[in-house]
């Protein structure tokens, strides 16, 4: 008897050996794993900043150039409306003098 408990005790220790060798193999390759999980969701972000950046810098690109097409057509239209104003003043006051007895009739009825 005394020898089976023996080797059951013996068996316990190898597989005790087995198991605490297993639990730490397993444990690395959970390690290794996050750490791969972490570095592709790494490049993945880096991959997103970069696009989101060049995004960002086209758009200030185009708005800039909106912008100045905007100031540029205003000016023509602001020119083109003081010529008008100067070869036709009575016209010009009698726009003016409709256009604010329309709003302060709008305005009126509210």
């Amino acid at each position: 008897m005394a020898t089976a408990a023996n080797s059951k005790n013996a068996n316990k220790s190898v597989n005790g050996k087995d198991v605490a060798r297993d639990e730490a193999l397993l444990s690395e390759m959970a390690r290794e794993r996050a750490h791969s999980a972490v570095d592709s969701l790494s490049d993945r972000a880096a991959v997103a900043e970069e696009k989101i950046r060049e995004t960002a810098a086209s758009s200030s690109d185009s708005l800039a150039q909106k912008r100045d097409q905007l100031k540029e057509t205003a000016s023509q239209t602001r020119s083109e409306v003081e010529g008008f104003a100067k070869k036709n003043p009575w016209a010009a006051a009698s726009i003016a003098f409709a256009t604010g007895a329309i709003v302060s009739a709008l305005i009126r009825r509210r």
